[in-house]
């Protein structure tokens, strides 16, 4: 009341209140001073409201907050486990697929080199036919 009497206007001030059946409630006080026409104060006013409902309902959205937060720090260790895991199979893939270009690309080698001989008629003539498969295959 002292700070309201020398001019410093309290907003939001407040006050648990305890009913003599146990039960409480939460008041939030607004308070100004009165001041008459020569600018002196007589006296203080006040509007209380009940904020024990908001009290409740901010308690009930932090708590709600918290549990979305950790619910979000689980799913982020799951994508990241399963992020891990796809890059140890992408890296398995490409090995896989490094490897089996290499054991395809040798005796592949072979046939179009072979190929290619024939082509050129090197051992023996071919025919028009065999020309032109062989061309596909060089």
């Amino acid at each position: 009341m002292q700070k309201v009497l020398d001019g410093i206007p309290t907003r939001g001030f407040e006050n648990p209140i305890i009913n003599k059946d146990g039960t409480g409630f939460i008041i939030s006080w607004n308070v100004e001073r009165l001041l008459n026409r020569s600018g002196e104060p007589i006296g203080v006013i006040a509007a209380g409201a009940n904020i024990t409902e908001r009290r409740k309902a901010e308690k009930a959205l932090k708590k709600s907050y918290e549990e979305i937060e950790n619910k979000v720090k689980e799913r982020t260790v799951d994508l990241e486990a399963a992020n891990l895991k796809l890059r140890e199979l992408d890296h398995l893939k490409s090995t896989f697929v490094a490897s089996i270009s290499h054991e395809l690309r040798t005796p592949l080698n072979s046939v179009i080199g072979f190929s290619n001989i024939i082509l050129n008629e090197w051992t023996g003539p071919v025919n028009e036919e065999q020309k032109e498969n062989l061309s596909i295959i060089v």
